[in-house]
């Protein structure tokens, strides 16, 4: 398990499984894991310590990264999470959010959000991919207009990290005639 701060400069902190227990005993009433360099990096998240979490803990917990369609949602709840997030797949593909809604319940469905505030325009924009900084992007969403979104589509639940843009992503940004657009 990593710790990092605006999802950068990640540390090792220990095994995820008797960090989640310790949490656990000391009062947590959710527990929420992120593999946030899964939709990135093009994988799901590893489903092999969903199960150990599972056995350790009896609060509900959440689980994201890279989760792309019903069967991998399945199966990572079938291995004992209570919800799914998701995220950059939800950007990909708006129809997800409510094809696991209707099949799992609004319960069970949370969409993470990353946003930022741009000073030039005064308006909030949702990015993608944030978990590499190399890949992370601006999309063409306002963060209330997504969030109105997924609450149509069935998100039950919504987190809303604040981010700060890469330097290098603000450049590529607003630099008006490279031809590039993050």
């Amino acid at each position: 398990m990593v710790k990092g701060v605006q999802f950068r400069n990640h540390e090792i902190i220990g095994d995820i499984v008797p960090l989640a227990k310790r949490y656990a005993e000391e009062g947590a009433d959710e527990l929420v894991f992120y593999d946030i360099t899964a939709s990135s990096d093009g994988r799901v998240v590893d489903k092999s310590w969903v199960s150990r979490v599972a056995e350790v803990i009896d609060i509900p917990f959440c689980v994201a990264g890279g989760i792309k369609s019903l069967e991998d949602a399945a199966k990572i709840l079938s291995f004992g999470a209570d919800k799914i997030s998701i995220n950059s797949p939800a950007l990909a593909d708006p129809t997800l959010i409510t094809r696991l809604a209707d099949r799992f319940g609004v319960q069970c469905i949370v969409v993470g959000i990353d946003t930022w505030y741009d000073a030039e325009t005064g308006k909030y924009h949702v990015n993608q991919y944030t978990g590499d900084e190399s890949r992370t992007r601006v999309t063409q969403w306002e963060t209330l207009d997504w969030v109105q979104e997924v609450q149509k589509r069935g998100a039950g639940e919504i987190v809303l990290n604040m981010m700060r843009l890469p330097k290098e992503t603000q450049v590529h940004r607003h630099a008006p005639s490279s031809g590039r657009r993050a």
